[in-house]
């Protein structure tokens, strides 16, 4: 089983929607996809209802846990306990909070890879370093993934890569603000299934791509 972790330290990366995406991504390349929930507010869990609706060719299975119970942390362990035995060889994607939290520091501590969505912006920036440095200090695997990223907005992207560059690897592409992304949640879909040829879908299969040589190198 291999884990990735996607957190961040602040609301509106867009990263519950990057997860669904992801997970589609990885599925159309023949990976075992679960999704973990971990998320109180659920979205990857309704997303996967509304994907039971339809028709789809590729499986992608969603796992949800009481994030709010007495024992949120150990309700995750168990959870990711449950995946191993159940679907051996699994990818698992799990979606944190939006925010920093007992929660999501296990699961970055149990992830392969912690995938650090970021939107350009300097109000952005000053929370996910410190993860960063945490993740640094804890030995962790790590990048950052810009995200919601207006093609106008160069000089915004450059400063981006300034700011975060040294803190960490980068991936070296963007995720554009793009109405694919959203959409394809409104159906239970990934961007590469509601526009297989549209920007989105390429931009997630180069960041599927790019994490998945990455987990070849983490042991």
């Amino acid at each position: 089983m291999r884990v990735v972790t996607l957190a961040t330290s602040k609301g509106g990366s867009g990263k519950s929607t990057l997860t669904a995406s992801l997970a589609v991504a990885a599925a159309e390349a023949g990976r075992a996809v679960v999704v973990l929930d971990a998320d109180p507010q659920r979205s990857l869990a309704r997303w996967h209802q509304r994907r039971a609706t339809g028709d789809h060719a590729f499986v992608v299975a969603c796992r949800a846990f009481d994030a709010t119970g007495p024992d949120p942390v150990g309700s995750l362990v168990v959870a990711l306990e449950s995946i191993a035995a159940d679907v051996p060889g699994a990818l698992v994607l799990i979606d944190t909070p939006g925010h920093r939290s007992n929660v999501t520091d296990r699961a970055m501590q149990l992830g392969d890879l912690v995938l650090l969505p970021v939107r350009p912006g300097i109000m952005d920036y000053d929370p996910v370093q410190e993860t960063a440095r945490d993740l640094t200090e804890a030995g962790k695997a790590f990048a950052f993934c810009l995200t919601q990223v207006q093609a106008v907005r160069a000089a915004v992207v450059e400063e981006a890569v300034t700011e975060l560059a040294p803190c960490g690897p980068l991936w070296p592409d963007l995720i554009g603000l793009r109405a694919d992304f959203a959409d394809a949640m409104i159906v239970g879909q990934g961007a590469t299934e509601y526009r297989p040829k549209g920007q989105a879908a390429d931009e997630v299969r180069r960041l599927w791509d790019w994490i998945s040589e990455r987990l070849e190198r983490v042991k």
